[in-house]
């Protein structure tokens, strides 16, 4: 029934919520420590720009795909740009 579905959300949720509050603050760091002297604030601020607009474009994209081309294009699609942000993150200097 009811109870069970709102049971599974909150199973799926919790952890999603845990580790964005774990790793949000590590990419902040990151984006600021990559950044040239001087520029922190301009970093920071194309930094929460552009995650503000992945949380906004990201899921609308994504149902568009589902339901307009199907579950097995959005997978595809959806997994071959999140092996790009792998391949770019390999590049970050250290």
């Amino acid at each position: 029934g009811q109870a069970g579905s709102i049971l599974w959300t909150l199973a799926v949720l919790v952890p999603r919520s845990a580790g964005s509050a774990l790793i949000r603050p590590s990419l902040s760091g990151l984006a600021s420590i990559l950044a040239p002297v001087g520029h922190q604030g301009k970093a920071m601020g194309v930094f929460r720009s552009a995650e503000s607009l992945g949380r906004t474009i990201g899921p609308l994209g994504g149902a568009y795909l589902y339901w307009s081309a199907g579950h097995a294009a959005a997978y595809i699609v959806l997994g071959f740009l999140l092996f790009c942000t792998g391949i770019l993150c390999t590049r970050i200097r250290s």
